[in-house]
């Protein structure tokens, strides 16, 4: 396997292990507690995640790369 594809994978399981942690650890930004608000720390920090992920998979792709099926 490539390094930057090694390296792509490792990132991403980062940043999905880090969201992941943040929203079940007890400890937030704000507390839980404050009814909708509480909601919002986590909210954001997953739409962050999830966008850190989709760069993360996108960088070096050209907008024309045709799927290579062999792959698959």
């Amino acid at each position: 396997m490539e390094k930057s594809k090694l390296r792509k994978i490792i990132v991403t399981i980062l940043i999905i292990a880090v969201v992941l942690g943040y929203d079940i650890s007890p400890l937030d930004i704000i507390p839980d507690v404050m009814a909708g608000v509480g909601q919002l720390d986590d909210v954001v920090i997953t739409a962050l995640g999830a966008i850190g992920v989709l760069a993360n998979l996108l960088i070096g792709k050209k907008p024309n790369d045709k799927a290579d099926f062999r792959e698959i």
